[in-house]
């Protein structure tokens, strides 16, 4: 599949990434040549690639809230680089993140349909001090952690509705001290940090005590999970891993590792690299099944030996 795509790499189109229960993680592909959009999923784990990105951008498309099924734009519309939809992509999906701030008779439907679902406040741990907090629809929970590379996650509290979630989420960051976000970069340094599930399943555990003891608010059962096995199925990381994300022509190449959220990892002449995607998403790409060697070599102390 992927020899197939990279002939036509010039009018191929990075749209998103995913993780599939049976395959792993994965990043999807729009074929835009002759008009008609053919979408497919490159499945990464043990795929040997070579990818890079060019500055040219297209719409990636919309998304069904009521189904979660993401559709690839009709018009096949160029945007600007600050976008990943176009206008009418931006409509068919009819989703603001900051729902909260804004009056309820300018949400479209969708997204007030989308609302009204069980919502959960969740708490995502990516390194020892830094754990942040979220929302999600109770049926995309696990999605939500994967999509956000979160290296353990658990359910704080389940709401009613997205309402209800946010109004906790807020209390929770403005009261608990806990962040709403991670920048890319941020993510990026932590993977690079050896991880201690015992240890980060205790930090969740805490965390969760003195949340439900400071806020007073009534914590659902507890249940913590580590998604490494999700990200990486029977590979390890050897740290440090090599960041290849700034570049000025992203560019990576070897045998597929796995993902962590939007990180694409790969091994190369026996060291490991790391790319995100989430800033290539909508550009226009080359993606081959071959490896070469990356232009950035390894950084200082990584022997290339995997005791993961």
């Amino acid at each position: 599949m992927l020899r197939a795509l990279a002939a036509v790499f010039m009018s191929t189109l990075l749209s998103g990434y995913g993780f599939d229960e049976q395959h792993g993680p994965y990043f999807v592909l729009d074929d835009l040549a002759g008009g008609q959009t053919r979408r497919t999923r490159v499945y990464v784990r043990n795929a040997p690639l070579t990818l890079s990105a060019t500055e040219q951008r297209y719409c990636t498309g919309s998304f069904d809230l009521d189904s979660y099924e993401a559709s690839p734009c009709p018009e096949q519309a160029q945007v600007k680089a600050d976008l990943e939809t176009c206008f009418s992509c931006f409509r068919r999906t009819g989703f603001n993140p900051s729902f909260y701030n804004v009056p309820k008779d300018t949400i479209s439907a969708q997204q007030l349909a989308y609302n009204e679902r069980p919502h959960v406040v969740y708490l995502a741990y990516f390194a020892e001090g830094c754990v942040k907090v979220g929302i999600s629809s109770q049926d995309r929970m696990f999605s939500r952690w994967r999509g956000q590379g979160a290296r353990l996650a658990t359910r704080l509290v389940s709401a009613e509705d997205a309402y209800a979630a946010r109004e906790i989420e807020e209390r929770v960051a403005r009261e608990g001290g806990l962040p709403e976000a991670l920048r890319g970069s941020r993510k990026r340094q932590l993977l690079n940090l050896p991880l201690d599930v015992a240890s980060a399943t205790n930090t969740l555990e805490v965390t969760r005590q003195r949340l439900a003891r400071e806020l007073d608010i009534h914590c659902a059962e507890a249940s913590i999970h580590d998604l490494t096995r999700d990200y990486l199925g029977s590979h390890g990381l050897d740290l440090p891993v090599t960041d290849v994300s700034d570049e000025a022509s992203p560019n990576i190449s070897g045998t597929g590792i796995g993902m962590v959220g939007d990180v694409l990892l790969v091994e190369e002449s026996r060291r490991q690299y790391m790319l995100s995607l989430k800033d290539l998403i909508g550009r226009v790409i080359s993606v081959e099944a071959t490896v070469r060697p990356n232009r950035r070599r390894p950084t200082a102390g990584q022997l290339g030996f995997n005791f993961g």
